[in-house]
């Protein structure tokens, strides 16, 4: 490994130090979409080399952390801040997708023309964002096959059609909490 190779765009913030070991974060180069993430070093790597941990780790390291010998805790609060403030935003903007949507999804024949029109108003009430809720309505419709599809044109939701019309609704919820979408629409 090469000793002018560091993982983190900038100097790392320290959050513990204690014998050999040292835990910092910072944002990666390897890793755009995330805010930080946390890496360990030891005296026994070489310089600039730290274990870089998977970002779905990061709040149980950093409340494992707290009050530990050895801590700097005011940091270490900082970065759990970050990611609260992250899931809480990510929570907000499925919940408003979710319950708005299924409201106008509670009756049939809304045809893929309204589909859009429907997602997109009742996203848009709820959110003041029209260019995301016009992204998140295109993309799940273009996620749907044509049988699916076909089944927003339905005059009617007879018994023979009821399952797969709520197989539909469950894809639709799916889609709408999707990250990938999401960070797609929202331009991330």
């Amino acid at each position: 490994m090469s000793e002018k190779y560091a993982p983190f765009e900038a100097e790392p913030t320290l959050l513990y130090d204690k014998d050999t070991f040292k835990i910092v974060a910072e944002k990666v180069y390897t890793n755009k979409d995330e805010k930080f993430c946390i890496g360990l070093n030891s005296n026994g790597f070489p310089a600039n080399a730290y274990l870089v941990f998977p970002p779905q780790f990061n709040l149980n390291l950093l409340q494992i952390l707290l009050e530990e010998s050895g801590s700097r805790d005011d940091e270490i609060m900082k970065f759990i801040k970050i990611i609260k403030e992250e899931n809480e935003k990510n929570n907000i903007v499925c919940k408003i997708f979710l319950l708005g949507f299924l409201i106008n999804l509670a009756f049939a024949n809304i045809g893929s023309e309204a589909f859009v029109k429907s997602y997109t108003a009742s996203c848009e009430a709820k959110s003041g964002n029209k260019d995301f809720c016009f992204c998140m309505a295109n993309e799940v419709l273009n996620s749907l096959n044509d049988k699916e599809r076909l089944l927003l044109n339905a005059s009617s939701i007879t018994p023979d059609i009821a399952q797969d019309f709520q197989k539909l609704q469950m894809k639709i919820i799916q889609l709408s909490a999707d990250e990938e979408l999401l960070k797609y629409c929202l331009g991330e």
